[in-house]
């Protein structure tokens, strides 16, 4: 699976290989902490935080098998994120995913 997006003049791209094997990954898993989160926050218009309600069936992931990373973080998104075309991420997970049903915004 990959991404790519065009921008100034480069195509950054996100790659990820992995196994066709999905698994539902246990409850303690850094898996399971990244894609099952009930409560998402952002910030309005008005500055003030905003906190919506993300429901979706458990999802299955992919064992990654390799992933590539080709971004340049600070021309895509401002300079402050230029730190990250040199980090290396703590987890990459391949996720089956869903429909997601969004609960109204509440300040």
């Amino acid at each position: 699976m990959s991404y790519a997006l065009e921008w100034d003049d480069h195509q950054h791209t996100i790659a990820v290989s992995a196994e066709d094997a999905p698994f539902l990954p246990p409850a303690d898993s850094v898996e399971h902490f990244f894609k099952e989160h009930r409560w998402g926050f952002g910030i309005g218009r008005d500055g003030r935080t905003q906190r919506y309600e993300v429901d979706h069936p458990a999802w299955h992931v992919y064992p990654v098998r390799s992933y590539s990373i080709d971004v340049d973080w600070g021309a895509v998104y401002g300079a402050e994120w230029a730190f990250l075309r040199d980090a290396q991420p703590a987890s990459v997970v391949l996720a089956a995913g869903s429909t997601v049903s969004v609960w109204p915004k509440r300040s």
